[in-house]
């Protein structure tokens, strides 16, 4: 039985070159900035893979985010009759909601090919297009009232040539691209022009911009009032953006280091807190850089042609407070209690345990003394049981 992770196994014959994988990450964390370059991304990603067909669709109600449906290599009369049509028939699209976000899966694991072509959608939509049957695609967000698809579609002539190399790139970029739509939530889907422009504070994110010697090179409105407060984030005597506590300090400067490496794109994520423990910050970070930086209205507020590194923290008293609740209400251990907060968060557990530095194993079994403490089963019992603590319903 494969892992949660996908239904696809990564293998090591993918072929991508630097120039190729810089390019990608650069679009798409510029992206992440500013949602009206997903489809430069898209577009570029159709070049890399030899011609698939890319798309994107998803919403966020909560945030109120919509990236819609994003596509390159299809024909506008065919995007169109998917939205106004064929959408609501789509035999591929069953699978999808059924699996956790991160899950890669091939076309044919779902839809089989014998079902497939027994449907309107694949005699109307399908074979019209040279027969797009081939690809896959991967669930980057399956929570609830928050759902983001990516995939492509590949010619039936064309599967024996494109399809594993795909399906391997698919699994490459699938963690970067949910890394890169969670920065599109943390700015309410909205560019830092736009943000700038209005003075907002982007659902309160603070967002830095950082020169590859950890120079601060931009801060928005809320940033400064981090930097001013200085009990979480500060600025040295030679302006290079520091953190107060020493495991995000070093986190974050490994960051700041790779950013310099053309190699290299270091998108990381991380929590600290302020001296008193009384709030913490989710910190997303993303390298910028590349031939395709100047196609990315964000440089200019930075005015800086090298890579820069951009720093997103989100606050998360909440986090804090249902830590002490589950405390309170079913004796959980800090540790317990942490774990069953990130995981209702919509962390993996193997995300996890990176993030607190223990073993899987150690993950494992505080989460099943916990759920045990709660009286739950299953993972999404106990999801639903934190959701209800944290929003105060007891």
């Amino acid at each position: 039985m494969l892992e949660q992770r996908g239904f696809w196994q990564r293998r090591l014959s993918l072929t991508i070159s630097r120039q190729d994988h810089t390019d990608l990450m650069t679009l798409m964390f510029g992206a992440a900035l500013d949602p009206s370059h997903w489809t430069d991304f898209l577009d570029r990603l159709r070049q890399v893979s030899g011609g698939v067909r890319t798309h994107l669709f998803g919403h966020d109600q909560q945030s109120d985010h919509s990236v819609g449906l994003l596509s390159s290599g299809y024909e506008d009369s065919f995007v169109e009759s998917y939205i106004n049509y064929f959408g609501v028939m789509n035999p591929w699209a069953p699978s999808f909601s059924r699996h956790a976000s991160g899950a890669v899966l091939p076309s044919e694991y779902m839809c089989p090919d014998a079902e497939l072509v027994r449907t309107e959608f694949y005699h109307d939509w399908i074979r019209p297009q040279e027969d797009i049957r081939g690809g896959g695609g991967s669930v980057l967000v399956n929570e609830n009232n928050r759902s983001f698809l990516f995939g492509g579609n590949i010619r039936q002539r064309d599967v024996d040539a494109l399809s594993e190399n795909w399906m391997e790139l698919v699994a490459m970029l699938t963690p970067q691209l949910q890394h890169a739509i969670n920065i599109n939530r943390a700015l309410a889907g909205k560019s830092l022009e736009r943000l700038a422009s209005e003075g907002g504070r982007a659902a309160h994110s603070s967002v830095f911009a950082v020169s590859a010697r950890g120079a601060l090179l931009y801060a928005n409105e809320s940033a400064y009032q981090l930097l001013e407060a200085g009990d979480v984030i500060g600025v040295d005597l030679q302006n290079r953006v520091t953190f107060q506590d020493q495991a995000a300090a070093s986190l974050f400067s490994s960051a700041v280091f790779s950013t310099g490496l053309p190699d290299r794109q270091h998108a990381t994520q991380f929590r600290t807190a302020d001296a008193g423990r009384r709030k913490t910050y989710l910190c997303r970070t993303a390298r910028l850089g590349g031939r395709f930086m100047g196609h990315i209205r964000f440089a200019a507020i930075i005015g800086n042609d090298e890579p820069c590194l951009v720093l997103i923290m989100t606050p998360e008293q909440e986090a804090i407070d249902t830590v002490s609740l589950l405390a309170r209400h079913f004796g959980a251990t800090p540790g317990e209690a942490q774990i069953a907060v990130l995981l209702a968060s919509g962390r993996r557990l193997a995300e996890i345990a990176e993030e607190r530095a223990v073993s899987i194993h150690t993950v494992r079994n505080q989460l099943k003394s916990v759920m045990s403490k709660m009286n739950v089963r299953r993972q999404a019992d106990l999801v639903r049981a934190v959701l209800r603590l944290a929003g105060g319903e007891g």
